[in-house]
């Protein structure tokens, strides 16, 4: 596996993937679990993963996606999701650490802090923790030899409808995997110096 600094910077979106390259379950499972690491709020795991390695179904996917082959050419494509309604599982998160009134006392605080700010809030927390999971993803990928590129050029309705997604789940991004095509004439672009983006106050 590589240094943290080196996937950092080796990292790309990659341009396109090369075909035919079949990635197993087993790594599959490996990446999620160490993406599942990533902060969420309340620990509430909010993201969930839907991978597409069927060729038909990523065939339809790129249909809604305008065309783009780094689709059907990946290894596999994850949708990730946020789910809206994370704060109603706190009882199947805790559980394993707490009990008792404890227990319902965490689940009281979690609900009275999610209820009040209403669906709008729920789903923004969905699309924000789900963004971390994904981020997390792509750099856990990228240590294992993996590259990716996250995608927001797509048609969510029709995403929703060929993956069959719940309506309580937000779609967060869909990623592109596999082994990316040598991207040599594609310098990495221009990212602005420290100086520029940070304010002291």
């Amino acid at each position: 596996m590589m240094e943290f600094t080196t996937v950092i910077n080796e990292r790309r979106s990659a341009k396109d993937f090369e075909p035919n390259v079949p990635i197993s379950t087993e790594q599959l499972e490996v990446m999620v679990e160490e993406a599942q690491l990533a902060p969420t709020a309340f620990n509430l795991q909010h993201a969930k993963y839907i991978i597409v390695r069927d060729e038909t179904v990523k065939q339809e996917l790129k249909e809604v996606s305008l065309m783009q082959e780094k689709i059907t050419n990946a290894s596999a494509v994850i949708i990730i999701t946020g789910d809206a309604q994370a704060y109603e599982n706190v009882a199947e998160i805790y559980a394993h650490t707490l009990t008792g009134d404890v227990l319902t006392m965490k689940e009281e605080v979690i609900r009275d802090f999610y209820v009040p700010r209403g669906e709008s809030f729920a789903r923004e927390e969905a699309i924000r923790n789900g963004s971390l999971v994904a981020m997390q993803f792509m750099l856990v990928a990228k240590s294992y030899g993996w590259d990716t590129c996250p995608m927001i050029g797509f048609d969510k309705i029709e995403v929703r409808r060929i993956l069959d997604i719940p309506a309580n789940e937000e779609i967060v991004m869909m990623i592109t995997l596999g082994k990316a095509v040598p991207m040599d004439e594609y310098p990495r672009g221009y990212r602005k110096p420290a100086q520029e983006v940070i304010r002291y106050k």
